[in-house]
């Protein structure tokens, strides 16, 4: 800042003035000047002004004045002021000072409130103009003869008086309309200073907003530097955790080592056990067939006369005889109602050899012999059109545990229903001499349901009755009539009667299924009604990580709801491996679809609520992982439903990316699939709307914006329905092939 003395030419003079009176003089230049009470103020003001108050820089046109106190305000010519520029002379008001700027020249200043301000070029033109003026009289004069002192009293006079020359006159002109120019070019440059003092505001404003911009970057590099360094602290957090559990892990490692060899001791030390008790029983057996002998021997030898003391010897061997449980006395029918006849004995064929009228029956069995598989079956008497039926080994209780009581009512009741139904079909006792001898094979199943409790004898009967009339076995009496599946009647005949439940449910069939997990089709009797049941398999479980995943994902899934994915129930752990108990679906796969899925309306429903289905898993900040063709299924009420939802990518065999941009992929691969699968039959449809082939590209990535989200697919349908025709003769067509393939002609649409 410059004094007074100093005065450069072409800069603006500033004068302020206190609370007191006293005035200050400075001179203000482009660079300009900063008012306000912090150090480092070009002009520092008292504690009561902000820290940094007001700029203050010369610019063309006049003075360019901003407030750079967001709270405060000032006055500049009496008007409130924030931002501009301003032409000279002005008066500033800040509170209880006042500031005046003019210009440094003295002979130029104007006072303040005059309703004409000049600029510096304007002042300077009009000193021109009067010295040329001046000039010109001096001339005029010398030419016609005149004095200065004439010349001087005739400055009143027009200069277009008779008395001047022509010369001069055309000089006169001349210099007029240069002037008439001059002041033209005067005004052409004020409105190019107005434009270039616009610019020069903006150019502060961008100014401003970059630096604020720069102060907003640099905090936020000094959060990132903080979360940085709390990631860091983290990171070593849980790495000593994770070297902890890794000891931790090492430490079970060697329990479990131990227990094992434990185990193996245990087992060596039970095969010995059971080995020695064999041996007892057998000189247990030895020695009673010596007791018996010896009364026989001993009478021949009199010549049949009985000898004393073996009387009660045969009265002890009659009680024991008597004492056998039930379980171990050949099975016999018995006469239940009237209606049905009693079956003869005899018709019965050979009785079943496991059965002794010994003694040694009611002592300890073998475990050894236990454990041995039962006989096979005899399948003369079966139907030649039943498939073999695999047995499928299950971890279940052990073979001599009883069934839960749960259970056997389940299958007793359903026994009986079918024996109801069938009751009134039986011919009378005249079945039995013209249908002959009852097949062994349906003697033994027979047995096995009533002594497991799965069915009460009456009913047994009735069944055994009619199917000797129908001339059919009674398995296939049993699975004609609905009462027990394939898989169940395997796990009868087989003799692996826990094979029938797993846990708290009924197992109907097993389902196909890859070797890391077995599925099987159940009946939940909590529920009253029937599901789907996948179990981990054995082999999983050396990888520690695996079943916790299965676990964790089942459980996240059973927590969202969601009409158009398969509800997760309940997830179990079974035979020491986890399970996950879902909803049965019946419905129709997407690779089974007919072309009236590409009918524009029909297409459109069913991907709306594919991607409903996505908006409702991704929400839960959860993937599908492995959406294909078999996992979009229409019911018969007309909901599509994605079925096993966020599985372990590693259960397909191959372990894949999994993001929500991989789901919606998958969905747009599976849309064109519906449109251009050549293997249908039937007429063409008809294209698909503008609108709804734009979605369908986006989804595949083929052009435009990919879209984001399952949300944003939805939305993106829903604006788009409006466009796409109805087609509810085509939809309902669609619904009736899907109702006649599943059997359910009498379910009412629902979407």
């Amino acid at each position: 800042m410059s004094s007074l003395a100093g005065d450069p030419a072409g800069r603006a003079r500033l004068s302020l003035t206190d609370r007191a009176g006293s005035t200050k003089h400075c001179w203000l230049d482009d660079k300009g000047i900063v008012l306000g009470s912090a150090l480092g103020c070009d002009l520092r003001l008292g504690q009561w002004a902000p820290p940094v108050w007001v700029l203050l820089a010369t610019c063309p046109g006049g003075v360019m004045i901003r407030v750079l106190a967001p709270l405060s305000k000032i006055e500049v010519n009496g008007h409130p002021w924030q931002a501009g520029v301003c032409p000279l002379p002005a008066r500033v008001t800040l509170g209880e000072l006042t500031l005046q700027v003019r210009y440094s020249d003295p002979l130029m200043d104007q006072p303040f409130g005059s309703a004409q301000i000049e600029t510096e070029a304007e002042h300077g033109a009009d000193r021109w103009y009067r010295k040329a003026r001046q000039l010109l009289k001096m001339m005029r004069g010398l030419l016609t003869g005149a004095s200065s002192a004439e010349s001087a009293g005739r400055d009143g006079a027009d200069h277009t008086s008779p008395s001047m020359s022509p010369a001069l006159e055309t000089a006169w002109q001349m210099l007029r309309t240069a002037q008439e120019q001059h002041r033209d070019d005067l005004v052409r440059l004020d409105r190019e200073k107005a434009l270039v003092a616009a610019r020069w505001a903006d150019i502060e404003r961008e100014r401003i907003e970059r630096e604020a911009e720069g102060l907003r970057f640099r905090q936020l590099s000094t959060e990132l530097e903080a979360r940085e360094r709390d990631i860091a602290a983290k990171e070593a957090t849980f790495d000593e955790i994770a070297h902890s559990l890794q000891q931790r892990e090492l430490e079970l490692d060697d329990l479990l080592n131990k227990a094992s060899e434990e185990r193996d001791l245990l087992s060596r030390s039970l095969a010995e056990c059971s080995a020695r008790e064999a041996r007892l029983f057998s000189r247990e057996l030895e020695v009673e067939s010596r007791t018996f002998a010896a009364p026989e021997r001993e009478q021949a030898h009199n010549g049949g006369i009985p000898v004393p003391g073996s009387e009660p010897l045969a009265t002890s061997i009659s009680i024991e005889h008597e004492s056998i449980p039930d379980h171990h006395v050949a099975w016999v029918p018995q006469p239940v109602s009237p209606q049905v006849p009693v079956i003869p004995e005899e018709w019965f064929g050979k009785r079943p050899s496991s059965v002794s009228e010994s003694v040694p029956m009611a002592g300890p069995v073998d475990p050894v012999q236990q454990a041995d598989p039962p006989e096979p079956l005899d399948a003369s008497n079966s139907d030649p059109n039943d498939p073999p039926i695999p047995v499928v080994g299950f971890a279940l209780p052990e073979k001599g545990d009883p069934l839960p009581d749960w259970l056997m009512a389940w299958f007793a009741a359903s026994v009986s229903k079918a024996a109801t139904a069938r009751s009134g079909q039986v011919a009378g006792s005249g079945i039995w001499d013209a249908t002959g001898n009852i097949a062994e094979s349906d003697a033994r199943l027979a047995k096995t349901l009533v002594e497991h409790g799965l069915a009460n004898q009456a009913d047994i009967d009735i069944l055994l009755a009619v199917a000797r009339q129908e001339r059919r076995a009674l398995r296939a009496l049993l699975l004609g009539d609905g009462v027990l599946t394939f898989y169940q009647l395997s796990q009868v005949e087989s003799g692996n009667i826990h094979g029938l439940h797993s846990g708290p449910l009924v197992v109907l069939e097993r389902l196909p299924s890859g070797s890391r997990e077995a599925v099987f089709a159940v009946h939940d009797p909590r529920r009253n009604a029937e599901g789907l049941l996948h179990h981990l398999a054995e082999s999983e479980m050396a990888d520690a990580a695996r079943p916790d995943e299965y676990s964790q994902r089942a459980t996240a899934v059973a927590s969202v709801e969601s009409e158009n994915l398969q509800a997760t129930w309940e997830v179990l752990e079974i035979a020491g491996r986890p399970a996950v108990l879902r909803e049965g679906v019946v419905g129709s796969a997407s690779d089974g679809w007919s072309t009236l899925a590409a009918v524009p309306g029909v297409w459109y429903r069913l991907l709306l609520q594919s991607a409903l289905g996505l908006r409702d898993l991704h929400a839960a900040g959860l993937c599908h992982g492995r959406l294909d063709a078999a996992h979009v299924v229409a019911t018969p009420n007309g909901l599509v439903k994605l079925m096993n939802p966020s599985v372990p990518s590693w259960l397909g065999g191959v372990e894949g990316e999994e993001s929500p941009a991989t789901d919606l992929k998958c969905l747009g691969k599976l849309a064109r699939h519906w449109l251009s699968d050549e293997n249908r039959g039937g007429p063409k449809p008809k294209p698909l709307p503008a609108p709804l082939i734009s979605i369908l590209e986006r989804l595949e990535g083929h052009s435009g914006p990919a879209i984001p989200s399952a949300v944003e697919l939805a939305d993106e349908l829903d604006r788009a329905g409006s466009q796409v025709p109805g087609n509810t003769a085509a939809f309902q067509r669609f619904l009736a092939e899907i109702r006649s393939e599943t059997g359910m002609e009498g379910v009412s649409v629902s979407a």
